[in-house]
């Protein structure tokens, strides 16, 4: 009886810390070679097209009058979600960097008819070097047609 009430507890403790990170907002991290500093931004857009099994969104963080971080991505359904193929751009003050995405986890909700929600921790690189971190709690992807470039 005492294992059943341990195992209730521990598995309540876990539930209980994993719906606190489920609050969060959206957050850019900066990776450092002493480790990773959160950059002030907020999650602005997003904004996207589904097409059968492939979603495309368009994330765009601003921070200040200066600081834009944009992600483009296309998550695909396999029949888990994967990223297909990932970009981004960044202008700050310290500069303009860009290059592409690589993913540790994707997270997708919706059907055709649904509003899609996109989520997942997403690892930005630049000439081979791991640059920021973003983590990304489930969001609604707005439909809009854009075009890559735009």
């Amino acid at each position: 009886m005492n294992a059943a009430r341990g195992r209730f507890v521990a598995i309540t403790l876990l539930l209980a810390l994993a719906a606190c990170g489920e609050g969060e907002g959206a957050r850019v991290e900066e990776l450092l070679d002493s480790g990773a500093a959160v950059l002030p931004v907020e999650l602005t857009a997003v904004d996207g097209l589904r097409d059968g099994d492939l979603t495309r969104a368009r994330l765009d963080f601003r921070g200040g009058t200066a600081t834009h971080l944009r992600l483009d991505l296309g998550v695909a359904y396999d029949p888990q979600p994967v990223l297909r193929d990932g970009s981004w751009r960044y202008e700050g003050p310290t500069g303009r960097a860009q290059g592409t995405v690589e993913a540790e986890h994707v997270r997708f909700i919706g059907g055709q008819g649904d509003g899609a929600q996109i989520g997942g921790v997403f690892l930005l690189v630049e000439a081979g070097r791991r640059r920021f971190r973003v983590r990304l709690p489930l969001t609604e992807v707005q439909t809009r047609a854009w075009k890559a470039g735009d």
